[in-house]
């Protein structure tokens, strides 16, 4: 390429030249002066000369700045060739991840795909959180959780979608990418309500799980407040995890709020009977003792008063009785003296007690 520029560039300067002779050969004709005439002809031609070997020089200077260009082309050429083949290589690989997708979400297998995964990510955690082959009603579920409050959450794979989401990756226009979009959304709803029937409000936490691939559950978060209405939650595999986890925390929280609360509630039960408890006593049974100490007091002073009337009468008695002693012994000594009979001696009298010891 340098060669080729250089003889251009001759060419040129000899192009030049030629006009330049051709220029003076006129003015030669004109000029009275021919010598004159030759001595710019040769002067012209001499300066020429200098410049085309300027020229020259410059140009064997450019050569290697021509051979870098040369290698830099090869080099680029070299790149372009790698960046062909990665391509090449990339594609391959996609379509190998295609194929595995089709096979792991798109074939009669994907469930069982789906199951491993849940299986292996509930796998991680305490062995008494999990529950397998959970029985409600007359359903059972693959999966659940074991809740602080003894509650279980059902969990159920719908790995479902994969054509649809390969479709709406392909579409062109965004009516396509809509439409695409829609149909996979209506697929994963009417799937996700299935997981419905595993919900009992007596042994669930009052919803469920369906764990969808990621790819799908990008394209469907829209459909969650529909879902939820219905008892169901739609996740994405890799969020499974620390959803699970804050559920349960949550619920563990919850639990002991509530027994807080229950406590709250007992002690204020204790409070309010012992206050109860306290206004009886100074109300009702405090009148009850008054009324039952003044009764003592006036029964007390009834007996009294009713020892005093017996002593009353007891002295009275005796004294009647000390009246007809002594009237008695005149008649009875006649009367023994005439038919012979020894007459009884009289015995003396036993003192009366007191008042006190009657009270006594």
């Amino acid at each position: 390429m340098v060669e080729t520029l250089l003889l251009i560039m001759i060419v040129v300067q000899a192009l030049c030249l030629v006009g330049v002779t051709y220029y003076l050969m006129r003015r030669v004709r004109a000029a009275e002066s021919s010598a004159e005439l030759l001595r710019h002809v040769a002067g012209a031609v001499q300066q020429g000369q200098v410049q085309s070997a300027e020229m020259a020089q410059q140009l064997r200077g450019l050569a290697p700045l021509g051979e870098s260009l040369t290698a830099l082309r090869s080099s680029v050429a070299g790149m372009q060739g790698q960046l062909e083949a990665r391509a090449h290589v990339e594609q391959q690989a996609a379509d190998a991840v295609g194929r595995l997708e089709r096979v792991l979400v798109g074939s009669q297998s994907r469930g069982a795909a789906g199951e491993n995964a849940v299986e292996h990510l509930l796998a991680q955690l305490p062995a008494e959180w999990q529950v397998r082959n959970w029985r409600s009603g007359n359903k059972v579920v693959e999966f659940g959780l074991r809740l602080p409050d003894g509650a279980v959450l059902p969990i159920d794979c719908k790995w479902t979608g994969a054509e649809l989401l390969e479709r709406l990756d392909a579409a062109q226009t965004p009516i396509e990418a809509r439409r695409a979009k829609d149909r996979l959304v209506t697929a994963v709803v009417q799937r996700a309500r299935e997981v419905a029937k595993y919900v009992d409000p007596q042994t669930t936490a009052g919803l469920g799980i369906a764990v969808v691939p990621d790819g799908v559950y990008a394209h469907c978060r829209e459909a969650q407040a529909e879902l939820i209405r219905e008892r169901v939650v739609i996740i994405g595999q890799s969020l499974l995890l620390p959803y699970l986890l804050l559920v349960f925390q949550a619920v563990l929280a919850a639990a002991r709020d509530v027994d807080l609360q229950r406590l709250n509630a007992a002690l204020d039960s204790c409070l309010d009977s012992l206050a109860a408890a306290q206004d009886e006593v100074q109300g009702r049974l405090s009148r009850a003792m008054v009324l039952i100490e003044n009764s003592r007091s006036a029964l007390s002073a009834n007996l009294a008063e009713a020892a005093a009337a017996l002593g009353s009468v007891r002295r009275l008695a005796f004294e009647l009785s000390q009246a007809e002693e002594a009237d008695t012994p005149d008649s009875a000594l006649s009367d023994a003296a005439a038919a012979g009979v020894e007459a009884p001696t009289v015995a003396t009298a036993r003192p009366l007690p007191d008042d006190e010891s009657l009270g006594g």
